[in-house]
Protein backbone atom coordinates (compact mmCIF):
# COMPACT_ATOMS: atom_id res chain seq x y z
CA UNK A 1 0.00 0.00 0.00
CA UNK A 2 1.40 3.48 -0.67
CA UNK A 3 -0.04 6.95 -1.04
CA UNK A 4 -2.03 6.23 -4.39
CA UNK A 5 -4.94 4.65 -1.64
CA UNK A 6 -5.12 8.78 -0.61
CA UNK A 7 -5.42 10.13 -3.98
CA UNK A 8 -8.21 7.35 -5.03
CA UNK A 9 -10.79 8.93 -3.10
CA UNK A 10 -10.11 11.90 -5.07
CA UNK A 11 -12.38 12.41 -7.95
CA UNK A 12 -10.88 12.75 -11.19
CA UNK A 13 -11.26 16.01 -11.72
CA UNK A 14 -9.58 16.73 -8.63
CA UNK A 15 -6.34 14.80 -10.10
CA UNK A 16 -6.66 16.91 -13.19
CA UNK A 17 -6.42 19.84 -11.08
CA UNK A 18 -3.22 18.57 -8.93
CA UNK A 19 -1.66 17.66 -12.71
CA UNK A 20 -2.48 21.27 -14.00
CA UNK A 21 -0.79 22.63 -11.45
CA UNK A 22 2.15 20.69 -11.66
CA UNK A 23 2.17 21.80 -15.42
CA UNK A 24 1.50 18.12 -16.43
CA UNK A 25 -0.59 16.29 -18.61
CA UNK A 26 -4.32 16.08 -17.19
CA UNK A 27 -5.17 12.65 -19.69
CA UNK A 28 -5.39 9.40 -18.75
CA UNK A 29 -7.52 6.70 -16.72
CA UNK A 30 -7.55 7.66 -13.06
CA UNK A 31 -4.96 4.98 -12.11
CA UNK A 32 -2.72 6.82 -14.49
CA UNK A 33 -3.26 10.24 -13.29
CA UNK A 34 -2.08 8.89 -9.79
CA UNK A 35 0.72 7.64 -11.00
CA UNK A 36 1.68 10.34 -13.04
CA UNK A 37 1.00 12.58 -9.51
CA UNK A 38 3.34 10.33 -7.18
CA UNK A 39 6.24 10.02 -10.09
CA UNK A 40 6.39 14.02 -9.92
CA UNK A 41 5.77 15.21 -6.43
CA UNK A 42 5.33 14.04 -2.75
CA UNK A 43 1.41 13.47 -1.68
CA UNK A 44 1.55 16.99 0.57
CA UNK A 45 2.74 18.81 -2.23
CA UNK A 46 -0.07 17.03 -3.89
CA UNK A 47 -2.92 17.44 -1.30
CA UNK A 48 -1.17 21.09 -0.74
CA UNK A 49 -2.59 22.09 -4.81
CA UNK A 50 -6.10 21.46 -4.02
CA UNK A 51 -8.70 23.53 -2.53
CA UNK A 52 -9.55 23.74 1.40
CA UNK A 53 -13.20 22.20 0.13
CA UNK A 54 -12.19 19.21 -1.48
CA UNK A 55 -9.47 18.41 1.56
CA UNK A 56 -12.62 18.62 3.73
CA UNK A 57 -14.32 16.00 1.75
CA UNK A 58 -11.44 13.33 2.55
CA UNK A 59 -11.86 13.99 6.11
CA UNK A 60 -14.80 11.96 6.06
CA UNK A 61 -13.57 8.49 4.61
CA UNK A 62 -10.44 9.18 7.14
CA UNK A 63 -12.79 9.85 9.80
CA UNK A 64 -11.10 12.99 11.59
CA UNK A 65 -12.53 16.51 11.86
CA UNK A 66 -11.32 19.38 9.65
CA UNK A 67 -9.68 21.89 11.16
CA UNK A 68 -7.38 23.93 8.98
CA UNK A 69 -6.34 23.08 5.56
CA UNK A 70 -2.78 22.28 6.65
CA UNK A 71 -3.66 20.73 9.45
CA UNK A 72 -5.73 18.73 7.99
CA UNK A 73 -3.66 17.08 4.99
CA UNK A 74 -1.05 16.34 7.72
CA UNK A 75 -3.41 14.23 10.16
CA UNK A 76 -4.90 12.47 6.57
CA UNK A 77 -1.20 11.44 6.24
CA UNK A 78 -0.35 10.83 9.60
CA UNK A 79 -3.45 8.41 10.01
CA UNK A 80 -2.45 6.80 6.86
CA UNK A 81 1.21 5.95 7.60
CA UNK A 82 -0.13 4.73 11.43
CA UNK A 83 -2.80 2.12 9.40
CA UNK A 84 0.14 1.74 7.10
CA UNK A 85 2.25 0.77 10.01
CA UNK A 86 -0.03 -1.57 11.61
CA UNK A 87 -0.30 -3.61 8.54
CA UNK A 88 3.72 -3.73 7.74
CA UNK A 89 4.44 -4.55 11.17
CA UNK A 90 5.34 -8.05 9.83
CA UNK A 91 7.17 -8.95 6.78
CA UNK A 92 5.46 -11.37 4.87
CA UNK A 93 7.00 -13.17 1.71
CA UNK A 94 3.84 -13.32 -0.24
CA UNK A 95 3.22 -10.57 -2.37
CA UNK A 96 -0.50 -11.38 -2.19
CA UNK A 97 -1.44 -11.34 1.43
CA UNK A 98 -0.29 -7.53 1.19
CA UNK A 99 -2.57 -7.23 -1.90
CA UNK A 100 -5.25 -8.28 -0.10
CA UNK A 101 -4.75 -6.02 2.45
CA UNK A 102 -4.81 -3.16 0.39
CA UNK A 103 -8.22 -4.23 -1.14
CA UNK A 104 -9.36 -4.36 2.35
CA UNK A 105 -7.87 -0.97 3.21
CA UNK A 106 -9.62 0.60 0.29
CA UNK A 107 -12.73 -0.73 1.09
CA UNK A 108 -15.20 2.27 2.00
CA UNK A 109 -16.25 2.43 5.54
CA UNK A 110 -15.70 -0.66 8.04
CA UNK A 111 -13.37 0.70 10.30
CA UNK A 112 -14.30 -1.64 12.81
CA UNK A 113 -14.26 -4.37 10.75
CA UNK A 114 -10.91 -3.63 9.78
CA UNK A 115 -9.27 -3.06 12.96
CA UNK A 116 -10.36 -6.71 14.09
CA UNK A 117 -9.38 -8.32 11.08
CA UNK A 118 -6.23 -6.42 11.28
CA UNK A 119 -5.84 -7.41 15.25
CA UNK A 120 -6.62 -11.61 14.03
CA UNK A 121 -3.81 -11.19 11.49
CA UNK A 122 -1.33 -9.75 14.17
CA UNK A 123 -2.24 -12.47 16.48
CA UNK A 124 -1.73 -15.18 13.65
CA UNK A 125 1.27 -13.77 12.98
CA UNK A 126 2.82 -13.65 16.10
CA UNK A 127 2.18 -17.18 16.85
CA UNK A 128 3.61 -18.13 13.39
CA UNK A 129 7.03 -16.39 14.37
CA UNK A 130 6.78 -18.63 18.23
CA UNK A 131 6.56 -21.41 16.21
CA UNK A 132 9.23 -20.36 13.95
CA UNK A 133 11.55 -19.92 16.97
CA UNK A 134 10.44 -22.88 18.42
CA UNK A 135 8.21 -21.38 21.10
CA UNK A 136 4.78 -23.30 22.56
CA UNK A 137 2.04 -21.32 20.62
CA UNK A 138 -2.04 -20.72 21.35
CA UNK A 139 -4.03 -22.44 19.07
CA UNK A 140 -7.27 -20.85 19.01
CA UNK A 141 -10.43 -21.41 16.17
CA UNK A 142 -10.53 -19.13 13.55
CA UNK A 143 -14.54 -19.37 13.25
CA UNK A 144 -16.09 -16.07 12.27
CA UNK A 145 -19.98 -14.52 12.44
CA UNK A 146 -20.41 -11.69 10.04
CA UNK A 147 -23.76 -9.78 11.00
CA UNK A 148 -25.16 -6.90 9.33
CA UNK A 149 -27.73 -5.41 6.57
CA UNK A 150 -27.25 -6.54 2.50
CA UNK A 151 -24.47 -4.73 0.77
CA UNK A 152 -22.10 -4.07 3.33
CA UNK A 153 -19.46 -6.37 2.24
CA UNK A 154 -19.68 -9.47 4.39
CA UNK A 155 -18.81 -11.66 1.48
CA UNK A 156 -15.76 -9.60 -0.05
CA UNK A 157 -14.36 -9.15 3.13
CA UNK A 158 -14.77 -13.40 3.39
CA UNK A 159 -12.69 -13.80 0.68
CA UNK A 160 -10.02 -11.47 1.85
CA UNK A 161 -10.28 -12.95 4.79
CA UNK A 162 -9.34 -16.61 3.15
CA UNK A 163 -6.45 -14.93 1.02
CA UNK A 164 -4.90 -13.82 4.78
CA UNK A 165 -5.50 -16.55 6.40
CA UNK A 166 -3.81 -19.11 3.14
CA UNK A 167 -0.79 -16.80 2.71
CA UNK A 168 0.00 -17.04 6.55
CA UNK A 169 0.04 -20.60 5.93
CA UNK A 170 -2.75 -21.18 8.45
CA UNK A 171 -4.94 -23.36 5.70
CA UNK A 172 -3.51 -26.33 4.36
CA UNK A 173 -5.50 -26.03 0.87
CA UNK A 174 -6.71 -22.15 1.30
CA UNK A 175 -9.50 -22.42 -1.03
CA UNK A 176 -12.65 -20.71 -0.71
CA UNK A 177 -15.98 -22.09 -0.93
CA UNK A 178 -19.65 -20.09 -0.92
CA UNK A 179 -22.97 -21.97 -0.19
CA UNK A 180 -26.54 -21.34 0.97
CA UNK A 181 -29.05 -23.44 2.55
CA UNK A 182 -30.09 -25.10 -0.66
CA UNK A 183 -26.26 -26.34 -1.29
CA UNK A 184 -27.04 -28.70 2.06
CA UNK A 185 -30.55 -29.59 1.54
CA UNK A 186 -30.96 -32.98 -0.27
CA UNK A 187 -34.05 -34.60 -1.33
CA UNK A 188 -35.10 -36.60 1.92
CA UNK A 189 -32.92 -36.60 5.48
CA UNK A 190 -30.62 -39.47 4.51
CA UNK A 191 -29.53 -37.58 1.46
CA UNK A 192 -29.40 -34.26 3.16
CA UNK A 193 -27.11 -35.91 6.02
CA UNK A 194 -24.55 -37.06 2.83
CA UNK A 195 -24.61 -34.26 1.01
CA UNK A 196 -23.86 -31.69 3.79
CA UNK A 197 -20.98 -34.06 5.00
CA UNK A 198 -19.40 -33.97 1.27
CA UNK A 199 -19.70 -29.95 1.06
CA UNK A 200 -17.77 -29.87 4.90
CA UNK A 201 -15.60 -32.26 3.96
CA UNK A 202 -14.60 -30.24 0.49
CA UNK A 203 -14.53 -27.16 2.23
CA UNK A 204 -11.86 -28.54 5.20
CA UNK A 205 -8.59 -26.84 5.06
CA UNK A 206 -9.86 -23.84 3.69
CA UNK A 207 -12.58 -20.95 4.09
CA UNK A 208 -16.09 -22.41 3.91
CA UNK A 209 -18.58 -19.26 3.81
CA UNK A 210 -22.39 -19.77 4.79
CA UNK A 211 -24.78 -16.50 3.47
CA UNK A 212 -28.15 -16.51 5.35
CA UNK A 213 -27.16 -19.18 7.81
CA UNK A 214 -29.70 -18.40 10.09
CA UNK A 215 -31.77 -20.82 7.40
CA UNK A 216 -30.16 -23.41 8.17
CA UNK A 217 -32.31 -24.25 11.11
CA UNK A 218 -35.59 -22.95 11.13
CA UNK A 219 -37.51 -24.60 14.00
CA UNK A 220 -37.58 -28.04 15.66
CA UNK A 221 -39.99 -29.70 13.37
CA UNK A 222 -37.07 -28.73 10.46
CA UNK A 223 -35.32 -32.11 10.71
CA UNK A 224 -33.48 -31.24 7.38
CA UNK A 225 -32.29 -28.50 9.03
CA UNK A 226 -31.11 -30.36 12.26
CA UNK A 227 -29.06 -32.89 10.34
CA UNK A 228 -27.02 -29.96 8.68
CA UNK A 229 -26.66 -28.18 12.19
CA UNK A 230 -25.52 -32.01 13.41
CA UNK A 231 -23.16 -32.15 10.67
CA UNK A 232 -22.02 -28.48 10.91
CA UNK A 233 -20.68 -28.94 14.57
CA UNK A 234 -18.93 -31.75 14.09
CA UNK A 235 -16.85 -30.33 11.06
CA UNK A 236 -16.59 -27.30 13.39
CA UNK A 237 -14.73 -29.30 16.20
CA UNK A 238 -13.14 -32.49 13.69
CA UNK A 239 -11.33 -29.00 11.88
CA UNK A 240 -11.14 -26.48 14.16
CA UNK A 241 -7.62 -25.99 13.41
CA UNK A 242 -7.73 -26.30 9.33
CA UNK A 243 -11.28 -24.77 8.21
CA UNK A 244 -12.45 -21.77 8.77
CA UNK A 245 -16.46 -21.16 8.95
CA UNK A 246 -17.37 -17.87 8.35
CA UNK A 247 -21.76 -17.90 9.29
CA UNK A 248 -23.40 -14.57 7.92
CA UNK A 249 -26.58 -12.68 8.17
CA UNK A 250 -28.77 -10.42 9.62
CA UNK A 251 -28.11 -9.96 13.00
CA UNK A 252 -31.28 -10.66 14.86
CA UNK A 253 -31.81 -13.79 13.14
CA UNK A 254 -28.16 -14.50 13.91
CA UNK A 255 -28.70 -14.36 17.17
CA UNK A 256 -31.59 -16.53 17.44
CA UNK A 257 -29.74 -19.16 15.16
CA UNK A 258 -26.75 -19.58 17.26
CA UNK A 259 -29.37 -19.83 20.49
CA UNK A 260 -30.96 -22.89 18.90
CA UNK A 261 -27.90 -24.68 20.04
CA UNK A 262 -25.70 -24.06 22.75
CA UNK A 263 -22.67 -25.90 20.84
CA UNK A 264 -22.85 -23.32 17.92
CA UNK A 265 -22.31 -20.09 19.81
CA UNK A 266 -18.99 -21.40 21.58
CA UNK A 267 -17.35 -22.23 18.77
CA UNK A 268 -17.42 -19.34 16.80
CA UNK A 269 -15.35 -16.87 19.28
CA UNK A 270 -14.82 -14.39 16.09
CA UNK A 271 -17.80 -11.82 15.66
CA UNK A 272 -17.43 -8.90 13.50
CA UNK A 273 -20.77 -6.58 12.93
CA UNK A 274 -20.90 -4.69 9.38
CA UNK A 275 -22.87 -1.61 10.03
CA UNK A 276 -24.79 0.22 7.44
CA UNK A 277 -22.51 2.92 5.77
CA UNK A 278 -23.38 6.17 6.51
CA UNK A 279 -24.60 8.85 4.11
CA UNK A 280 -20.99 9.91 2.83
CA UNK A 281 -19.51 6.55 2.77
CA UNK A 282 -22.96 5.91 0.27
CA UNK A 283 -22.29 8.77 -2.01
CA UNK A 284 -18.37 7.57 -1.76
CA UNK A 285 -19.18 4.61 -3.51
CA UNK A 286 -21.47 6.33 -5.83
CA UNK A 287 -18.83 8.22 -6.61
CA UNK A 288 -16.52 5.27 -7.26
CA UNK A 289 -19.32 4.05 -9.57
CA UNK A 290 -19.50 6.57 -11.95
CA UNK A 291 -16.09 7.55 -11.87
CA UNK A 292 -14.84 3.74 -12.79
CA UNK A 293 -17.31 3.81 -15.61
CA UNK A 294 -16.41 7.67 -16.85
CA UNK A 295 -19.11 8.86 -15.16
CA UNK A 296 -19.49 12.21 -13.41
CA UNK A 297 -22.11 13.48 -10.94
CA UNK A 298 -23.10 17.25 -11.14
CA UNK A 299 -23.14 19.12 -7.57
CA UNK A 300 -26.77 19.69 -7.82
CA UNK A 301 -27.35 15.75 -8.12
CA UNK A 302 -25.02 14.98 -5.29
CA UNK A 303 -27.23 17.25 -2.96
CA UNK A 304 -30.27 15.86 -3.95
CA UNK A 305 -29.75 12.10 -3.01
CA UNK A 306 -29.26 12.36 0.84
CA UNK A 307 -32.91 12.57 1.37
CA UNK A 308 -33.23 10.02 -1.18
CA UNK A 309 -30.93 7.85 0.28
CA UNK A 310 -32.64 8.71 4.31
CA UNK A 311 -36.19 7.94 2.72
CA UNK A 312 -34.32 4.32 1.67
CA UNK A 313 -32.73 3.81 5.42
CA UNK A 314 -36.39 3.78 6.73
CA UNK A 315 -36.46 -0.06 6.02
CA UNK A 316 -35.84 -2.79 8.02
CA UNK A 317 -33.01 -4.10 5.81
CA UNK A 318 -31.50 -1.30 3.53
CA UNK A 319 -29.73 -2.79 1.03
CA UNK A 320 -26.46 -0.56 1.56
CA UNK A 321 -24.39 -0.67 -1.73
CA UNK A 322 -26.45 -2.56 -3.42
CA UNK A 323 -28.84 -0.12 -3.08
CA UNK A 324 -26.26 2.33 -4.95
CA UNK A 325 -25.27 -0.38 -7.61
CA UNK A 326 -29.41 0.14 -8.05
CA UNK A 327 -29.26 3.35 -7.73
CA UNK A 328 -26.29 4.08 -10.42
CA UNK A 329 -27.73 1.79 -13.60
CA UNK A 330 -31.11 3.74 -12.97
CA UNK A 331 -28.94 7.15 -13.27
CA UNK A 332 -27.39 5.98 -16.44
CA UNK A 333 -30.49 4.24 -17.64
CA UNK A 334 -32.49 7.85 -17.47
CA UNK A 335 -29.85 9.68 -18.43
CA UNK A 336 -29.55 7.82 -21.76
CA UNK A 337 -33.09 7.74 -22.59
CA UNK A 338 -32.54 11.90 -21.75
CA UNK A 339 -30.10 11.74 -23.92
CA UNK A 340 -31.35 9.93 -26.72
CA UNK A 341 -34.70 12.17 -26.99
CA UNK A 342 -32.41 15.69 -27.13
CA UNK A 343 -30.01 13.82 -30.08
CA UNK A 344 -27.85 16.79 -28.90
CA UNK A 345 -24.91 15.70 -26.87
CA UNK A 346 -21.02 15.67 -26.91
CA UNK A 347 -18.33 13.63 -24.74
CA UNK A 348 -19.34 16.11 -21.71
CA UNK A 349 -22.75 15.24 -21.60
CA UNK A 350 -22.41 11.50 -22.44
CA UNK A 351 -20.49 11.42 -18.86
CA UNK A 352 -22.21 13.93 -17.03
CA UNK A 353 -25.12 12.72 -14.69
CA UNK A 354 -27.66 15.26 -13.25
CA UNK A 355 -30.04 15.48 -11.06
CA UNK A 356 -32.74 15.13 -14.28
CA UNK A 357 -31.66 11.27 -14.31
CA UNK A 358 -33.12 10.80 -10.94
Amino acid sequence: MNYSSILEQLTKDDLSYILYKLNLKKRGTKGEQIIRILDNTDINTALNHLPWEDIASLTSFFEIPYTTKKDTINNIINQFDKKLSLQTSFECDVNNHQAELDKLEQMVGLINVKNKIYALRSFLEIQKQRKEHNLETIKTSNHMIFTGNPGTGKTSVARIVGHILNELGILSKGHYKEVTRSDFIGKYVGHTEAQAKEILDEAAGGVLFIDEAYSLFQDKSDSYGSSVVTALLTALENNRHDMVVILAGYKEEMDDFLDSDPGLKSRFSNHLHFDDYKNDELIALLNELSYKHDYILDAELLTSLEPTINAQKKFKHFANARYIRNLFEDLVKNQSARLAKSKEFDIDSLKLLTIKDI
